[in-house]
């Protein structure tokens, strides 16, 4: 038997939506300005039972339309409950998948060496399994995500009890490494999972990295390659000397889509969107992304950054999202 879903607002034609059954169904009910219908046909026939129901009203009761084929309210909830604990096996089974890594070239020397004055390293995991669930329907899981960042600090230019610290030319980078593991909706036909960088305003966003655009084409992939490099001017020896360091990042990795990587006017985005007429390969990934900051206002530390996590899932005009916050407070190391 097969098995094709509809919603329709009351003065708009029907959305029909022929995917998978466990997200036909789980994608309309719960949306309560749409209507969900079940059409069951068999190939050989073209008798139909036609059932139809508020989807606010879950669990359901049924009245028969068109009852063409004979079948009772407690075999079509059977068929329902089937096809819920389906999309549950589904979600389960990619959450215990274990995930591939795909190769990659990777240096890293953000750390400077031992006895360099000012320097810093906190590594915080923004998310760890973190189950992202739409915001229109409790039971349509979006996305698994773990995101960790290692944010390295670094005094450069002048010492920090300078009272000319930023006309002598004293500056605070700021450098996140952003890395994690995806595990997406695969059955949706549109979407993405993206990431904000929020900054304080006293707190100027540099770079991106990888920026967008950057992908170079190589078969059904994008190739990236995220390569930071910069001199800085660090203290060591109590303050009496310096020392130039190098600080240097590189990594290699492929993606199916496009990632994106921007400055905004508040901090730095990147992630990676998808749309019904592209391949849907997006079930689980590693996350890499580079983001540069720069501050000279010393009084503004600590500093509070916020990071959003937004993933969303299109069915035809349908949108399921959900947005998840947390906030970082970076100190000097004085």
């Amino acid at each position: 038997m097969g098995h094709r879903y509809s919603a329709q607002p009351a003065s708009s034609p029907p959305l029909i939506l022929d995917v998978g059954p466990c997200i036909g169904a789980l994608a309309l009910v719960g949306t309560s300005n749409y209507t969900w219908a079940l059409h069951l046909y068999k190939p050989t026939s073209q008798t139909t039972t036609h059932r139809t129901q508020p989807l606010s009203q879950f669990p359901l009761s049924y009245h028969s339309v068109t009852p063409t084929v004979t079948m009772g309210d407690s075999e079509t909830l059977d068929l329902i409950r089937r096809l819920y604990e389906k999309c549950r096996e589904h979600q389960q089974k990619i959450s215990s998948t274990p995930f591939k890594a795909s190769p990659r070239e990777y240096i890293n020397q953000l750390s400077p060496p031992p006895g360099v004055m000012h320097c810093g390293l906190k590594t915080v995991a923004i998310f760890e399994d973190e189950y992202f669930i739409s915001n229109q329907f409790s039971n349509l899981v979006l996305q698994i995500l773990t995101w960790k960042v290692d944010i390295y600090t670094y005094v450069t230019g002048a010492m920090p009890d300078d009272p000319n610290f930023e006309s002598n030319g004293g500056s605070v980078m700021i450098v996140m490494v952003h890395s994690g593991v995806l595990l997406f909706n695969s059955l949706s036909m549109g979407g993405g999972s993206l990431y904000r960088v929020n900054a304080p305003v006293s707190v100027e966003p540099k770079r991106q990295l990888p920026p967008t655009n950057s992908g170079i084409g190589n078969g059904d992939y994008w190739n990236y390659t995220i390569s930071y490099q910069e001199l800085m001017h660090l203290f060591n020896n109590g303050g009496n000397s310096t020392i130039d360091f190098n600080a240097l990042y590189k990594e290699d990795f492929s993606r199916r889509q496009k990632q994106s990587g921007l400055v905004t006017s508040i901090g730095v985005e990147f992630g990676i969107t998808f749309t019904e007429h592209e391949p849907n390969n997006l079930t689980q990934q590693n996350l890499a992304g580079v983001s540069i900051f720069r501050a000279t206002n010393l009084s503004a530390f600590p500093l509070t950054f916020s990071f959003d996590a937004y993933a969303f899932v299109d069915f035809m005009s349908l949108k399921f999202d959900c947005l998840k916050t947390k906030q970082v407070t970076v100190e000097l190391n004085l």
